[in-house]
């Protein structure tokens, strides 16, 4: 049962499926970073904008150039002027002649501000336009180019006069607006991608079981029966309608082929059936009251017991409101076994649950436990034990030693493949043998099986043991 030897080959469909059954449990991962991303988008987007500001003057153009007034007029117009003193203004800017007189008109070290003209189709008229991170900067440079223009075009071989057209003015807004729509979108799409990339590490690094498939790969047991995901409801009154959803569709049949090759693989004298998994929540108990059931509609006479004495849940299990004195309490003497025996008129079948009692099995008397399962074993056809979970407690082990074959739940995606071989491996050494596994909580291809009972069951108190496990509730058959 080597976990090395023992690993299943990578399924791509398996892989999206645990992805996304991962998905399922931690999307508020996802949900935050990419708030979180798109708010920081956002922010770093507003505190990296700058406004800027632009200045525009324009010009008519025409030969017959008169350097002395620039604001001259003229009835001259040559549009191929235009295009031509638009395409060289760049040039004629970046002369050191003209950066020096600008340098000297505006009186600063710099020029702060990037002059741009263009000229218009069939038209002898051009824009200058001066765009700055200042407002006052944009005009004033517009009107240190404007000023110092006639000194400079009185070097060109050809001079063209420009007359201005619409003057230039100072401007009272920014002509770019801050959008925090796309940086804010792309970055919740940073962190939806992110998000993903972690629940695809931690769905890879749960190593869990996911199949029968697998579990069957990794234990090397044969597999008894594949119960669906079930959701139960609750009545008004409080009471779990257990036996409506357990009789119908997939899993009474799961429930009937449990039966089946459970009665093949026990010998004539095999009574005492220990049902055991890795954690609290996995369906055991479930798992155990469905084994009995079945059992008895079969016509064998059943008792079931619950073994664990940490959290008595068959009777709340079946419904039944009146507790009797239970294993606990015939531990501590005073008790006859009779006592403890209650009859479940519904299922059909006899069980034993009463009071709680920490670590009572550990220093509980051996003959006492003898006893106790040596007088249902003479009295009863099938002796069904529902115990805690040994990858928990080790009461397990000790009831283990009274029982003739185990069946190990297994709860889909719910305990790491090593902890179900150290718990199988634990019980192995016990020399009692394993019979098979049962897998529980099958949610099959994302179909949820439940029948119309939209509730989980569940009774919300922590699971006794003092190793700080929470109650995870018993929806999927937990």
């Amino acid at each position: 049962m080597s976990e090395e030897s023992s690993e299943p080959k990578i399924d791509l469909y398996r892989v999206v499926t645990r992805i996304l059954r991962e998905l399922k449990r931690t999307w508020i991962i996802v949900l935050a970073l990419a708030a979180a991303l798109s708010v920081y988008s956002y922010i770093k987007a507003k505190r990296a904008f700058v406004p800027r500001y632009e200045s525009k003057a324009l010009f008519k153009v025409s030969f017959g150039y008169n350097p002395d007034n620039i604001l001259s007029s003229t009835s001259v117009y040559d549009n191929t002027a235009a295009s031509q003193l638009a395409a060289a203004f760049p040039n004629l800017i970046s002369t050191d002649v003209m950066h020096d007189l600008m340098l000297d008109r505006l009186g600063k070290p710099y020029i702060n501000g990037y002059i741009s003209a263009r000229s218009f189709a069939d038209s002898n008229l051009m824009l200058l336009t001066v765009r700055s991170t200042s407002p006052d900067d944009a005009y004033s440079v517009l009107c240190a180019v404007i000023d110092c223009y006639p000194q400079v075009a009185a070097y060109m071989t050809e001079n063209p006069n420009i007359i201005i057209s619409e003057a230039p003015s100072k401007p009272v807004g920014p002509y770019n607006s801050f959008s925090g729509k796309r940086p804010a979108a792309v970055g919740a799409a940073e962190g939806i991608v992110l998000g993903m990339i972690i629940v695809a590490v931690i769905a890879f690094c749960r190593k869990t079981i996911t199949s029968t498939d697998e579990l069957k790969a990794v234990v090397n047991l044969p597999i008894l029966a594949a119960f669906p995901k079930l959701a139960v409801k609750k009545r008004r009154s409080g009471e779990t309608s257990l036996l409506p959803a357990m009789q119908r569709g997939s899993f009474a049949e799961a429930t009937r082929d449990m039966r089946i090759k459970l009665k093949k693989r026990l010998g004539e004298n095999d009574k005492i059936i220990m049902v055991t998994g890795t954690l609290p929540g996995e369906g055991k108990t479930t798992v155990s009251v469905n084994l009995a059931r079945t059992l008895a509609e079969d016509g064998a006479r059943v008792v079931l017991v619950d073994g664990d004495l940490h959290r008595q849940d068959v009777a709340c299990l079946l419904g039944e409101k009146n507790k009797k004195s239970g294993l606990a309490d015939f531990l501590d003497g005073g008790i006859a076994l009779s006592d403890c025996i209650s009859v479940s008129e519904k299922y059909g079948f006899s069980y034993v649950s009463g009071s709680t009692g920490l670590e009572r099995l550990y220093s509980a008397d051996k003959k006492k436990l003898a006893e106790f399962f040596g007088a249902l074993k003479n009295g009863f056809d099938y002796v069904i034990v529902d115990t805690p979970p040994c990858g928990v407690v080790s009461d397990s082990s000790t009831l283990c030693r009274y029982a003739d074959g185990i069946i190990y739940v297994v709860k889909e995606d719910y305990a790491r493949r090593t902890q179900i071989l150290d718990a199988i491996n634990g019980l192995s050494d016990r020399d009692v043998p394993i019979i098979g596994c049962v897998v529980n909580g099958i949610s099959g291809s994302g179909r949820r099986y439940g029948y119309g009972y939209g509730y989980k069951y569940g009774y919300g108190y922590r699971y006794g043991y003092g190793y700080g496990y929470k109650k995870r509730g018993y929806g999927g058959n937990g």
